[in-house]
């Protein structure tokens, strides 16, 4: 099998990276002003918009893509904290926000809606959003179209059409140095998600 081309080792780094970063500073963001965590808020968010605050737990798993698991210690760690309660229904669980689960996610939507803007948002020019959202969701989804042919577009040509060599231009992304969202624009496009459902 081919390594990857220093080039193509560069976008994925930047890639990673750059989501890494901008989740963590929405979550912080999050946290500080609510003391909620980046799954917290995702469990409540998806209760909110799927539910009107009350969900089937295996719902909200797939929802969050996890796994039950993973899921069933989380909210035992919530309802401790007072943010969620499980109640037994025919055929399952049901989940279902408090009215300080209630309060903190009101509180925090606007926190992760300003966070959101500050940290993503502003660092990719208006013109490329459209196009990024597209390329995005068919990454996400693969059967929404062709992201092979994309994705090797992005890193065979830099993004802008024309054709580069194995050598990148710049320093190459060691994958443990921050690298900021503006540094990951310009033909790198970080992720807007990882396969964690929080946030």
């Amino acid at each position: 099998m081919v390594a990857l081309t220093s080039r193509e080792t560069e976008l994925w780094r930047v890639w990673t990276s750059a989501a890494e970063i901008v989740r963590a500073r929405v979550a912080d963001d999050i946290a500080r002003a609510t003391g909620l965590s980046g799954p917290d808020f995702g469990v409540l968010s998806r209760m909110a918009e799927l539910g009107g605050g009350r969900l089937r737990q295996n719902e909200l798993a797939a929802s969050m893509g996890w796994h039950r698991s993973r899921l069933s210690h989380h909210l035992t760690r919530m309802a401790r904290r007072g943010l969620v309660v499980r109640v037994e229904v025919d055929g399952g669980v049901d989940v279902v926000a408090t009215d300080r689960g209630d309060e903190l996610h009101a509180a925090a939507r606007p926190v992760h809606a300003e966070a959101v803007r500050r940290h993503l948002l502003d660092a990719i020019p208006p013109e490329l959003r459209d196009d990024m959202r597209e390329l995005l969701g068919r990454l996400a989804d693969p059967g929404a179209g062709d992201p092979v042919g994309s994705a090797e577009g992005l890193v065979r040509e830099g993004g802008n059409g024309h054709a580069e060599g194995d050598q990148a231009e710049g320093r190459v992304v060691d994958g443990r140095r921050p690298v900021s969202p503006a540094r990951a624009n310009g033909g790198h496009l970080p992720r807007s998600a990882t396969a964690d459902g929080d946030l």
